[in-house]
């Protein structure tokens, strides 16, 4: 595996970092780890989940008993992504199940952040949502 990092001054949110990452590195498809995520999550699993469903951006999932430091998640019989709520407060909670910061991303998806510091799960999000391009795999 070769990889590739650069350190920041400034929050380029996930997309920024995305975007970012991928014009040092130009692929058709990134695996994007969150510098603050410690998990015994599959890769492998979560990677070919990804090509299974053909989605342009898979989320790996977790539950946890609070909810409000993360994106919550509602997901339907094929893993597809219905609604998501970044960091909620607890009146707008509505599930216990949360994005553990580890993403699959396709080219497309990418495409999508392509603005400097675009938020990847508050703006394109919803249009990957929309087209049922959003998947999750769950550890």
């Amino acid at each position: 595996m070769k990889l590739r990092y650069f350190q920041s001054d400034q929050d380029f949110g996930t997309g920024g970092a995305v975007v970012r990452g991928a014009s040092v590195a130009a692929a058709d498809r990134y695996l994007v780890v969150s510098a603050d995520v410690l998990c015994d999550f599959r890769l492998d699993d979560l990677t070919a989940a990804h090509a299974r469903t053909g989605a342009a951006l898979t989320i790996a999932l977790t539950r946890v008993p609070n909810p409000l430091q993360f994106g919550i998640v509602i997901v339907d019989g094929d893993s597809r992504v219905r609604r998501f709520l970044e960091k909620p407060t607890w009146g707008e909670v509505f599930s216990d199940t949360v994005n553990a910061g580890i993403y699959v991303v396709e080219r497309s998806a990418v495409a999508a952040a392509r603005r400097r510091g675009v938020r990847l799960l508050r703006r394109p999000l919803p249009r990957l949502l929309e087209t049922g391009a959003a998947s999750t795999a769950t550890s």
